[in-house]
Formats: structure tokens, C-alpha cells, sequence
């Protein structure tokens, strides 16, 4: 059908019906083959926020249950768990370096919220079908935007293509604007992505394919997320897929119990959200000796002033003066010896 079109030199406004006819379809399609795989991928931010940082995660998806497990994080800081299902999503925090927070936290949270957040920081599994944490075919059939352009170009590495350009009108002015670009002869997937907020700002995402396909689907093998401002870039994301798998049977994958029990057995790190509230044993510690050293203190100078007036006393006595001329008499006794 593609090649059929490009042949035929169709219209613009031919590309337009046809993209809206047939798209919907292939990604609703293709998100079915997505929606019960298993991928181990790793991620490497490169400027702003966490750069430098790597780190190696393991996605799980079947039935419109999705799951995340943080492997690895070269920081040392956390190591987190998501699970997500209509029913139950909380998010488990195995590990943290800080000892001001709790060291193991089970939190439920909102199954759409939490889904929607995944998708933006770990777009990998979805950005064949997804811009950020949006649906492209949702999007593209929204009221909000309107299509500007629908064209078809022949590439050599990947057959037909559908460049679809697309704006959102902000009553009388047109901004935001973009571009997806689509391979039709490979199921439809989402080949790149331009979003522009200004002319200077937006992102850019490319997206690669390996040879494996799953029912005419290929399955995505990395992602390249590049943020600008200005026209300089200021961060950027490297996702890379290390395997897959095909999920025949969760089992407890999606089954949160055995870490609400992990936390209600392991008793968390008492939170300590301010330094005045560390410095109080301390402060209070230091009080309590110099309290005991100053008892003792003054106790002891209690005692040697009673042995100085018990001396006095005993000095101004009858018995105490005639102790007091023993020296004296053996002094003149040595003197008449002399």
C-alpha cells in the first residue's frame, strides 16, 4: 500500500486520510506485541542533573501490568522497585545511601500517575509508540493538534516513511511545534521525534531497531534523547537495550506482598529531615557531663574546705596544742644535748 502511494505521487491531502485511517491501527497493534516483553536496558546521562551517572534496569510488561527494578546505580544511592497494576501500584526503596531517610519504604501510589512518570524517565520500552509520557496516536487525534504536513519518502535502511508535522494553536498564534517520523514497512514504529517549544528550545529523539520482530513489530534496541535551550544542548540520554524476552507468565511478578511484608518485618531508619534535630543528643550529652563535672567539682571543694576549718579547729585545741609542741620540745631537747 505504501509503495502503491509513493508510485502514485499521491496529494498531501491523500497522505493526510491515509495516515489517519491506517496509523491507529498498526500502533494499537504494536503496543500489544510491546505489552508482554522483558527488557534489560542501561542508561547514561550526559549533562545537567546526574551526569555521568549509569545505570542498569530490568522492565517488565504484560497485560497493562508493568514493572521496574533499578539494578544498578553507579552513585551508590538508591535501588528502587515499581510496580504498577490497576489495582496495586506502590514503589519499594530498597537502599538509600543517606541516613537521614528511610533505608526500606514501601509507598502505594495512583496507577496512571506513576505509569506516566515511568514512561518519562524510562522511555525506552514505550518510545516506539510514545512521546514522553503521551500516546502519539492520542495525541496526533486530539483536538489540540492539528496537522500541518503528511508526506512519504522512500529510505534506503528502513523502506517507506511518514513524516508527520504537526503544531498546537494557542488562539491566534501556533506553538508548539514538531515532527514524528514513522516506518511503515516495519510496523509502523516511531523512527524519530522533534518537539519544539521555541525556536531554540525543544528536544530531539532518534530511535534504532535491531533485526529481531515479533509479528511484523520490530523491537526497539536503543533510544538517544537530546534536551537544548538556546540551541545548546544541556542534557542528554543514552538508552540502550541489552536483551529481551517474550513474558508467557508473570506469575508474582506484579505481586507487591512479599515487599509490604519485607517492610513491615525490617524496621526503617528513623528520618532525620534536620542537623538541629542530630545535634540535640549531642548538645544534651555534653550538658549532662559538664552538669556531673561541676557536682563533683563543687563537692570536692565542699570537702576541702571542711578538712581546712576541721584543721583549724583542731590546731586551736588544748590536745591539738600540745600535738602542736612535740616538734618544738624535741627541738629544745636536742639543743640541751648540744
Amino acid at each position: 500500500m505504501a509503495t502503491g502511494l509513493l508510485s502514485a505521487r499521491v496529494e498531501p491531502a491523500a497522505c493526510y486520510a491515509w495516515f489517519r485511517q491506517t496509523y491507529p491501527a498498526a500502533a494499537t497493534h504494536g503496543e500489544a506485541v510491546y505489552d508482554r516483553l522483558s527488557m534489560r536496558a542501561t542508561c547514561v546521562v550526559s549533562g545537567g542533573p546526574g551526569d555521568g551517572d549509569v545505570i542498569t534496569a530490568l522492565f517488565s510488561a504484560f497485560d497493562g501490568c508493568y514493572r521496574l527494578d533499578i539494578l544498578q546505580d553507579d552513585t551508590g544511592r538508591f535501588a528502587d522497585v515499581y510496580i504498577m497494576t490497576p489495582d496495586d501500584s506502590v514503589v519499594f526503596r530498597r537502599k538509600l545511601e543517606s541516613r537521614y531517610v528511610h533505608a526500606r519504604r514501601l509507598a502505594v501510589r495512583n496507577y496512571e500517575h506513576l505509569l506516566f512518570g515511568i514512561r518519562s524517565t524510562f522511555p525506552l520500552p514505550f518510545a516506539p509508540w510514545f512521546a514522553g509520557e503521551y500516546r502519539i496516536r492520542d495525541m496526533l487525534e486530539g483536538a489540540k493538534f492539528e496537522l500541518v504536513n503528511v508526506s512519504l519518502a522512500n529510505e534506503p535502511d528502513v523502506g517507506c516513511v511518514c513524516s508527520v508535522e504537526w503544531q498546537i494553536r494557542f488562539g491566534p498564534r501556533a506553538a508548539p511545534w514538531g515532527q514524528y517520523r514513522f516506518a511503515v514497512d516495519r510496523g509502523w514504529v516511531l523512527l524519530s521525534r522533534v518537539e519544539m517549544s521555541h525556536p531554540n528550545d525543544g528536544l530531539a529523539v532518534s530511535l534504532v531497531y535491531g533485526d529481531e520482530e515479533i509479528d511484523g513489530v520490530p523491537i526497539i534496541r536503543g533510544t538517544n534523547l537530546v534536551m537544548f535551550a538556546e540551541g545548546l544542548n544541556t542534557c542528554e540520554r543514552q538508552f540502550d537495550r541489552e536483551w529481551f524476552d517474550v513474558i508467557e507468565d508473570p506469575g508474582d511478578m506484579f505481586d507487591s506482598t512479599k515487599y509490604r511484608i519485607s517492610v513491615a518485618l525490617l524496621p526503617e531508619v528513623a528520618r532525620r529531615s534536620r542537623l538541629w534535630n542530630s545535634l540535640i543528643p549531642t548538645i544534651l550529652g555534653v550538658v549532662l557531663v559538664l552538669a556531673c563535672l561541676q557536682g563533683w567539682r563543687m563537692q570536692h571543694s565542699s570537702q576541702e574546705r571542711r578538712a581546712t576549718v576541721d584543721a583549724a579547729q583542731l590546731a586551736e585545741s588544748p590536745s591539738g596544742a600540745g600535738k602542736g609542741a612535740g616538734p618544738s620540745s624535741d627541738k629544745d631537747h636536742g639543743d640541751d644535748e648540744s
